[in-house]
């Protein structure tokens, strides 16, 4: 039953990330995806690029284009399995909070901006709590880059952040200020 989840939580996944999803033992995985697929509920398939074997539950479907747009906790599903996040949409990401300053590619605390289909950029924040705001050091843009569309989706998203969190204003800074315009509409 959980690797049924799993593999319905995932879309697609190989056999490392439908066990992973919920920490089973490679045994016990192995033993309920051979039982899943001799019932029909999981199907394997070959992904263009993947080395490895994947599995969808029941028959696979085009789906439906995604219209979200969210600012990604580095612990949520879509990115917790770094290797997954760079199968999937080239996005190799890494917390860098334990990095030295010097050694940091994107900052200290990176959120991934999840925009439409695809990760369109990484947002390094803090809440600055004694200060009441939510300060933007960084808006690091994935090569795709974002339309005036998708920098709207992204202030709406740094100002329902700072709501959330109390905080009185967004602080761009910087690399950030590309958001200017957009953030002043929210």
């Amino acid at each position: 039953a959980l690797l049924l989840r799993s593999a319905r939580a995932l879309g697609v996944a190989t056999e490392v990330q439908l066990r992973d999803y919920f920490r089973l033992s490679p045994a016990e995985a192995r033993q309920g995806i051979a039982e899943l697929q001799e019932e029909g509920g999981l199907q394997p398939i070959q992904v263009q690029g993947w080395a490895k074997l994947a599995y969808v539950a029941d028959t696979p479907s085009p789906g439906r284009p995604v219209r979200a747009a969210a600012l990604l906790s580095p612990f949520d599903s879509l990115v917790w399995e770094r290797e997954r996040t760079e199968q999937l949409f080239g996005f190799r990401y890494r917390l860098e909070i334990y990095t030295p300053a010097p050694k940091r590619v994107y900052g200290y605390y990176v959120l991934p901006f999840l925009y439409r289909e695809r990760l369109a950029a990484r947002v390094d924040l803090r809440a600055e709590r004694a200060a009441s705001r939510l300060a933007v050091h960084a808006v690091h843009l994935e090569p795709a880059g974002l339309d005036d569309e998708g920098c709207e989706a992204l202030a709406g998203q740094l100002r329902a952040l700072a709501d959330w969190l109390g905080l009185a204003e967004v602080a761009l800074h910087g690399p950030a200020s590309l958001l200017q315009e957009a953030l002043a509409r929210h």
